[in-house]
């Protein structure tokens, strides 16, 4: 069966073997890439990583622009959505141990949400 591919497989993968060789046997078995030559990460994980850095780079953009004056569009929505997942995780949790959780739902949150447009 032929399956698709994403336009960073090729990129990304060469320029692993540039920097570190060719992968092991032994490594391409743990990510399920065996027998293909040369390559280090499979697509999933190359889109994965593309997810994280492009998450990262418009919040670390989008946090320039908060305020606590005259807070932005932005600002108040992701405040509320933040809002609401603490809540959350304090009517399912308990009250009074819901907000730890809440960087770790929100970075999952932005991860899905990234992943699926």
């Amino acid at each position: 069966m032929h399956h698709e591919i994403s336009i960073l497989f090729h990129p990304l993968n060469a320029l692993f073997a540039l920097l570190l060789g060719e992968p092991s046997a032994a490594w391409q078995k743990a990510m399920g890439v065996a027998g293909q030559a040369g390559v280090w990460l499979p697509d999933h994980v190359v889109m994965a990583l593309l997810v994280v850095v492009v998450v990262t780079v418009l919040l670390v953009i989008a946090r320039r622009g908060f305020s606590l004056d005259q807070p932005s569009n932005l600002q108040q929505c992701l405040e509320m959505l933040l809002s609401g997942l603490r809540n959350l995780g304090e009517d399912v949790i308990g009250h009074g141990h819901g907000s730890p959780f809440v960087p770790f739902i929100a970075t999952l949150v932005f991860f899905i949400f990234t992943s699926n447009l």
